[in-house]
């Protein structure tokens, strides 16, 4: 595996066949596979595969797990100003279609879009990797993608993302990580608990106790479906008082135990 730049926000990874990655999930990122195909996952999306050619978004809050199904080349781009960049490519038309079903919304890459990823790869080949430069390779992504897709395909690739309100959103995904409470989120954020959940359902279009509890079990699940982190440290990182309270909602809202869950990963993939 090698990874042609460290400045943390375009990476070029290149993935022998059977080799994985995985990605934090501090911010925002679109993936793109520039050779040969991996097997993804993230959230309740297990084993997904994804061909050369084509892009994902990703957003915070979020590990990405890849596994190349053959020898592969992919390029992170970690959106770090997601507000700002969201709003630049107009995600939040309410005239568009909201008709999308539950699976992954991948996009082609076009033929501006195959010269940009061009040159991306010669910076880095040629050790280009200043973050300032970079920084501004993430804005022309954003201009070259308004350009060559319909605004209802940038809806449907960002729909995991975008509301109604990005800056409202963006800070909830942010600071909802740190906190378990509705009420504590509300007192963080500076907003009465009732105004709060106002704007929240306004917003997501769920109780704000309701979509705190999907993003709780989405990265619950996934860190033990999809890490090797063992279960009491996934039970502390996610701020359960006791393994036996994690047990519980492990049995209550995933329908198994943690160790259920890890087995019937082994199990899949020994089959």
């Amino acid at each position: 595996m090698m990874n042609f730049t460290d400045n943390g926000i375009v990476e070029a990874i290149a993935l022998d066949r059977g080799k994985l990655y995985t990605t934090d999930k501090d911010n925002s990122k679109i993936v793109l596979v520039t050779k040969g195909s991996i097997e993804f996952s993230f959230s309740m999306y297990n084993n997904v595969e994804m061909d050369c050619g084509k892009m994902l978004f990703v957003p915070s809050g979020y590990g990405f797990r890849a596994m190349a199904m053959e020898d592969a080349a992919v390029i992170f781009f970690n959106i770090t100003e997601e507000y700002d960049w969201c709003r630049a490519i107009a995600v939040g038309n309410n005239q568009l279609s909201q008709d999308v079903d539950d699976g992954i919304s991948f996009l082609d890459v076009k033929d501006m879009l195959g010269s940009y990823v061009y040159s991306i790869e010669l910076y880095l080949q040629k050790g280009y990797r200043d973050c300032n430069l970079m920084q501004l390779k993430i804005k022309e992504l954003g201009c070259i993608m308004n350009v060559c897709y319909t605004k209802q395909e940038l809806h449907d690739f960002f729909r995991l993302y975008q509301t109604n309100d990005l800056l409202f959103s963006e800070q909830v995904r942010k600071y909802s990580a740190e906190i378990r409470t509705v009420r504590q989120l509300s007192e963080r954020m500076n907003y009465s608990y009732s105004g709060f959940n106002k704007r929240f359902r306004r917003v997501f279009g769920m109780s704000a106790y309701k979509w705190m509890k999907q993003q709780r079990a989405r990265i619950v699940y996934h860190e033990i479906y999809e890490t090797n982190k063992s279960l009491k440290q996934i039970s502390a990182d996610n701020k359960f008082m006791t393994l036996s309270h994690f047990n519980e909602f492990c049995h209550k809202v995933l329908g198994g135990s943690p160790r259920q869950i890890r087995k019937q990963r082994y199990m899949e993939q020994s089959s």
